[in-house]
């Protein structure tokens, strides 16, 4: 959120360890590279398909104009394999995730790790996989409303992030941002408690308000209210319970 660089006040310690995909597994003990592999599979093999049943001189839309006018298109193979493709980028980028990880307070035994790499892989996989269910619906010839599909998308990503939240450390790189929880490691843990609140009620109000009737012009400047809203009070929560915790009133 607030990209600040406030040392973290305490000591807390750094280990050197291998990138984040080589430490992390699920619950099962399978890392979570594998599980990131199935997904990337999933989505090229879905982009390939959908290619294979549209016709070869199919044009797809695959951007429109604040009017919801579709200007510009591409060939199926290029806007099928366009989100596969970021997925694929964004795949590697994590394979070169640093070293120098925040040590996670996690249960006893399990590797320490930062989620950082993990939040960021499921925000990027709901981001890309959402409009490439989208664009195959578009390219095999559904109807399909960009205005109505544009909350649902942004509300699940919020929901998910959200939902993961309170099990966020302290890192560098994903998070609430603040002055206050970079300089305090209990501020952070309530401060991303709090947002695992706001965040995900935040996220399902933004998915239903295609329920509300709204025009199209509107939707964009009331899922950007709901956005704002949510975020500024996270800030306002790592401030006051800062201020709190430190005996200021």
């Amino acid at each position: 959120m607030l990209l600040i660089l406030t040392p973290i006040r305490g000591s807390i310690p750094l280990r050197c360890r291998g990138p984040a995909f080589q430490t992390a597994n699920d619950r099962t003990g399978r890392p979570l590279i594998h599980r990131r592999l199935i997904a990337l599979v999933l989505m090229v093999l879905s982009g390939i398909v959908a290619a294979l049943f549209t016709s070869p001189d199919a044009r797809i839309a695959v951007h429109w104009s604040a009017s919801g006018e579709a200007d510009v298109f591409a060939g199926r193979w290029v806007a099928l394999l366009g989100a596969p493709a970021l997925l694929a980028l964004l795949w590697m980028v994590l394979q070169l995730w640093p070293r120098r990880q925040v040590e996670s307070r996690q249960a006893p035994g399990e590797p320490a790790r930062s989620l950082a790499p993990d939040q960021v892989w499921l925000t990027g996989l709901v981001l890309l996989i959402l409009p490439q269910a989208f664009l195959i619906a578009s390219a095999l010839g559904f109807q399909t409303n960009r205005f109505r599909l544009m909350p649902i998308v942004l509300g699940v990503i919020m929901t998910v992030v959200g939902a993961r939240m309170p099990f966020l450390q302290p890192n560098r790189w994903f998070g609430i941002r603040t002055p206050w929880t970079l300089g305090d490691r209990d501020v952070w843990t309530r401060t991303h408690r709090f947002g695992g609140l706001v965040f995900p009620a935040a996220g399902m109000l933004t998915a239903s308000l295609p329920l509300f009737g709204l025009s199209d012009d509107r939707v964009g400047p009331a899922v950007l209210v709901i956005l704002l809203t949510a975020a500024l009070a996270c800030v306002a929560y790592s401030w006051w319970i800062s201020r709190r915790l430190n005996g200021q009133r």
